[in-house]
């Protein structure tokens, strides 16, 4: 994904299909390379389904342990 981000130009769409959002580390990751690599006027579509939802605190617990992605988290 690193060198696709940076390949991107000005206006293009990156779409990301995913089952099983679960705690959403997949995203946040994205989501962090994404603000790295991508020029500013890309876009990014990350579309994702999950069956059985955390609930929030147990979102908050998982992700108390990579506080590497706490910016993208809050």
């Amino acid at each position: 994904l690193e060198e696709r981000f940076a390949k991107l130009t000005q206006g293009e769409a990156f779409t990301i299909g995913e089952t099983g959002f679960g705690s959403g580390l997949n995203f946040l990751a994205t989501v962090q390379l994404w603000q790295e690599k991508a020029i500013t006027d890309a876009k990014l579509h990350y579309i994702s389904i999950e069956k059985y939802p955390l609930q929030p605190k147990d979102l908050a617990k998982i992700l108390s342990y990579f506080p590497e992605l706490e910016a993208v988290s809050n």
